[in-house]
This record gives structure tokens, sequence and C-alpha cells, in this order.
């Protein structure tokens, strides 16, 4: 049994379908040179209930970093056939490669398990794909099993180019058509996602000359006929996707699943520490279409920048709704989960899992998990374990929603006491001061409300006292 990290996610039918750069354990160098696809069990209700097995593994060097680059996975429903295509190796100017390492042609490789056989592809030398951003979809086009890629270049064009041959027989994406919106109506693109047939664009525009706002716009492309004459149509629909303002530009995650198009960000950084996870969603379902991009909500897992996320599950009596699988996430914890249903929607949980699978390739796991409490002699001691456990969990889950509402009361305080201006300003907070042996070198100081203390809150330490952490939980925010 192996222990893997994924470097991309997608979804096969009912399961979720990841790619690990990796190494056999039967290799006594232990190289990252294996390139493994995995799958999970199927219609898996949460993350508590996984399972994962390897479906084929290939010998692969990998020419760091070029193969760690954002990257797109991609099942074909109809075939099975695995895609992998990177973003890397396009014209960045920034990147100085080391004449000792060979360059890898840009493009990726494909599984088959009809035939069990692997295949590298690159693009032609005149693909029109400008830049190394990774702003870019794979699919098959309506209809039929020509694999498709969809990226954004340079310019304000959106270019699509489909999986061919060059005249050695070597799998390559050539060029099949481009178009440009205007960017006045649509915005510049920046971010492109293929779901139900449609392909939707994220445009960016100016909101604000004085200031320099920006706004993102929603335009949905639906396709439709031939691949080699199709064109946008003239009455392209737009939708307000304004939340997206909040994000921050270095990270961005997309997927469309069950009618809905979900977007997963990370906040930008605040003066009192990092932004908020965040997702919202667009509904574009057969009997429902949203007005707009819905507005953020925040997630109970704080940093979602890097991360590796597929939306899933749903599909049975015990478990309706779906929830995002997600990998990679800064923190402490191997995999994580956002639920995605109407009541929890946004809400975190966690697990210390990791991604094994029954085969010998990955990382040998050195000390593994034990989810089995102590043995304590006497009843009394075996139900205060449980109730410790229990309290745990729920902490543990709830804590960065406490902490976000937390430091949200404190600003709104901070902000009131600004407006009196001469009111008696000892009723609303007052400073603690530790232990003069103390030096925090000024941080010794944190503001403290009253209700802070009226619902037992460790003022001393900012933490809840252990006894009352239970009722606190009830008492102060009886919504969560």
């Amino acid at each position: 049994m192996g222990i893997i990290s994924l470097q991309c996610l997608t979804i096969n039918g009912t399961r979720l379908v990841g790619m690990s750069y990796t190494h056999s354990l039967k290799d006594g160098d232990m190289q990252d040179n294996y390139v493994a696809i995995v799958q999970s069990n199927e219609n898996p209700t949460s993350i508590n209930n996984m399972s994962w097995s390897l479906i084929a593994a290939w010998p692969r060097e990998m020419y760091y970093p070029q193969d760690y680059s954002p990257m797109v996975c991609h099942v074909n429903q109809q075939t099975g056939v695995f895609t992998m295509m990177s973003a890397f190796n396009l014209t960045d100017p920034n990147y100085t490669p080391d004449p000792s390492v060979p360059q890898r042609p840009s493009g990726g490789f494909q599984y088959d398990p009809q035939t069990s056989h692997w295949t590298n592809f690159s693009l032609s030398p005149d693909y029109l794909w400008g830049d190394v951003t990774d702003s870019f979809a794979v699919f098959e086009w309506p209809g039929t099993t020509t694999l498709v890629q969809a990226n954004v270049g340079t310019t304000s064009a959106v270019a699509l180019g489909v999986m061919s041959k060059d005249a050695k027989g070597v799998p390559q994406f050539v060029n099949a058509l481009n178009w440009t919106l205007d960017p006045l109506t649509h915005g510049y693109p920046t971010r492109l996602v293929y779901g139900n047939n449609v392909l939707y664009q994220f445009g960016t525009l100016l909101a604000n000359n004085r200031t320099g706002q920006l706004n993102t716009i929603l335009t949905r492309i639906p396709l439709s006929g031939s691949l080699d004459s199709f064109m946008p149509p003239d009455d392209l629909p737009t939708y307000s996707a304004s939340s997206m303002s909040d994000c921050a530009p270095g990270y961005l995650s997309t997927s469309f699943y069950k009618d809905i198009l979900y977007v997963f960000c990370q906040g930008a950084d605040g003066p009192i520490g990092p932004g908020p996870g965040i997702v919202m969603r667009f509904k574009d379902g057969p009997t429902f279409r949203d007005k707009a991009l819905s507005s953020l909500n925040q997630t109970d897992i704080d940093r979602l920048s890097g991360a590796a996320i597929q939306p899933i599950g749903g599909n049975t009596a015990e478990a309706p709704d779906p929830f995002a699988f997600v990998v990679n996430a800064p923190g402490n914890w191997p995999v994580q989960s956002i639920y995605l249903g109407e009541v929890v929607f946004g809400d975190g949980s966690w697990s210390d899992y990791n991604i094994n699978i029954t085969a010998s390739y990955g990382d040998i796991e050195t000390d593994p998990p034990n989810h089995s409490p102590a043995i304590i002699g006497g009843s009394v001691a075996g139900g205060l374990v449980a109730i410790a456990l229990i309290l745990y969990f729920v902490l543990r889950k709830r804590w960065p929603a406490w902490r976000r509402k937390l430091r949200t009361r404190i600003l709104e305080a901070m902000m009131k006491e600004d407006e009196l201006d001469g009111l008696d300003k000892d009723c609303i907070n007052k400073i603690e001061h530790p232990s003069p042996s103390t030096d925090l070198d000024g941080r010794d100081k944190i503001l403290v409300t009253e209700d802070m203390e009226e619902h037992g809150i460790d003022v001393s330490t900012g933490t809840f006292g252990f006894v009352d952490v239970y009722a606190n939980y009830i008492a102060l925010w009886p919504g969560l």
C-alpha cells in the first residue's frame, strides 16, 4: 500500500479520478519516475468513506518544473480515455531552463483503458496559445468523441484546437477556430469552463475609469453543430459575476457539476490575516438559470490556494447533496471537503486520512493514524473519552467559522469605538495586560469585548474554557 498526492482531479461518472507523479515502491532509488492514475470508490458520500484504487501506472521521467505546472485532467465519458494537458513550456520569458535538463514539448499524455496504451501528445508549431496562462478547458465537442482544447491567449481571442496527428502519426493538438467577443460587452477573457454543451467565458472589463475598478462578466456560449463551421451567435447572454472581485488574483478553481457552475477562490488578504476560502455558484439547469453568479460564501476552509478541487456526490438517498473534494490545500489536513448543499453550503470537513492505494506506488506511510481511542479502565473514564472526542470533532469543524466571526465582531467593536467621540468607552471594551514578565514586543494587548467574558471565553488566552465549551457553542452562535 502506498501514499500518493494528486496533481489534478476530474470525474468519471460517479467516481473521482486523479493523477499523481510518484514512484514505485519496488525501486530502490525512490525517484519520481512514474505517473499513476487512480480512482475513488463509486458514489462516495463524504471524505470519510472514500477508498482509492490504481487504474494504471506508466514509467515516465519527470522533468521539474514543467510537469508540475497548472494542468487539466479529463476523462472521456464514452471511451474512458484519460487526458492530462499541461500549460507549461509555452512562451514564458521569465523561465530559463537548466541546460542539462531537456525540455518536454508543450502538451501532455493520454491513457486508453481499452488498449492499456499510453501516448504523449504535443501542440502543432503554429498552435494558437500565446502564453503560459492556465485558463484552458479540455472536453469533447457535443455529440462527438473529438477532443477539444479551448484556451485564452495574450489577446482578447478564444482559440479552439482539436486532437489530430502529424505527418508521422504522432498525436498533437492543431488549430480549429478562434473568435473575439466585444470586450466592452463581454470583457477580456480570463477563464473558460465547459459543461452541458456550453462554454462559459469569464471576462474582465473596466467598471470605473476614475478609480480603475474592474468587474467580471460571465458569458454563456452554447456549442452546437459542426466544429469546422461553428461561430458564437450574436446575441450571447451575459451575467454579472461581480462577486469575484473579492477573489485574490493568484488562485481560482472552476468546475461544472450537475447543472451548477462552481467557482472556488481565495479571498484577498486583509489587515488582520489571510483572506478566507470562497465558493460561488451559477445554476444553469434545464428549468432554472440564475441571473448572476451568486454572492460569495465563505467556506470553513481558510486556505484554498494551490488546492485541487472537484465536486462529486449527491447521487444517493443517504447523501442527496454533493460536496467538493479538496486536496493540496495549505494546512495540516491532507484531505478536506466543502459541502455544497443548500442548507450547509460552504461548510467544511477535515480528515487525517491520506490518499492510499492498494498498489506498490507512492510513499510508505511511516506513522499511520490511529483512529481507535485508547481503552481506559472504568465506565466513567470511557465516557469522558467519548465526550472529549465528540467535542474535539465539533470544535475542529467549527473553529474556522468561529474565528472569522469573532474577528468580525472585534473589528465592528473597534469601528464603533472610533465613532463614540468622547463617550464612555470603558463600557464597550478594555485592554488586558499580561504579566510584566511577558515580552511580546507590543503584541501583548488584545481587544476584549464584554460579551466575550459573558459567554465564557477565556480572555487571557483567547480560547474557550474546556468545561463550558459546548455550552458556549450553543449559546454564542446557535445558528452554526
